[in-house]
């Protein structure tokens, strides 16, 4: 990739001497600019891009003349094998998707956002900084432990959510934000990551033909297991 024109480099100079940029503004600028310089992708780092999108964190009221670029609809699906059960069968392998550079970076900063806004109750234990699934497997043992001690009757119960993330409604994922007081220009700006958005799955040296995806996270990103958490928080509430 060419290195990043004069323009660009005028144009995040004078945004970062403006009196209003936040952090979060700054370091898409730096992280994004850093991106145009080194990374070699298909779809080029526009100045426009980078410029919309900062103007976007500098005053959120953009968010509703904010178009997401069409780098950031399309998509990339590559199949790698969990390491159990026959590798021939398809079951048997997650789904991961590439998704353009910038718009990860992006969902950084959003993750990080909502994260100040939103409480996750401590009985959940994934995509918590802080929390793993081995204090929740503690606890259990502790509780098995003491109701044994006791000579008390335990009861658990497990639940597998097959391919969740594939099959969260957008809808949901709106509904669930705004109950737990995410602001309604980071809602717009989440739900524009997945408008008009499409993949393609890479089989060997080739890929398959282009499909529309209405439904469920991307996997792999950076963002979706927030926001499959924001869901099961919301839902907890409603109970």
């Amino acid at each position: 990739m060419s290195a990043p024109s004069t323009n660009l480099s005028i144009s995040i100079c004078s945004i970062w001497r403006a009196e209003s940029v936040s952090t979060e503004a700054e370091t898409f600028v730096s992280s994004a600019y850093i991106s145009h310089q080194e990374l070699s992708t298909s779809d080029s780092i526009t100045l426009q891009t980078i410029l919309a999108v900062c103007h976007l964190l500098l005053c959120p009221c953009n968010v509703h003349h904010f178009v997401s670029p069409d780098a950031w609809e399309q998509s990339f699906i590559v199949c790698l094998y969990k390491g159990k059960g026959d590798a021939l069968d398809r079951g048997n392998y997650r789904g991961l998707k590439l998704t353009e550079q910038v718009m990860k970076v992006l969902e950084r900063i959003v993750d990080s956002l909502i994260r100040q806004v939103v409480s996750i109750d401590e009985s959940q234990f994934g995509f918590v900084p802080g929390r793993g699934t081995t204090d929740a497997i503690f606890v259990v043992r502790q509780l098995q432990e003491k109701y044994l001690a006791a000579n008390k009757r335990l009861y658990m119960a497990f639940v597998d959510l097959e391919k969740a993330f594939d099959r969260v409604p957008r809808k949901v994922i709106r509904w669930a934000m705004r109950k737990l007081g995410v602001e309604e220009w980071i809602v717009r700006l989440v739900q524009s990551m997945y408008a008009n958005a499409r993949s393609q799955v890479r089989v060997g040296d080739g890929y398959s033909e282009e499909f529309e995806v209405k439904v469920g996270v991307h996997q792999g990103s950076v963002l979706s297991p927030l926001l499959f958490i924001v869901i099961l928080e919301a839902l907890s509430r409603e109970l």
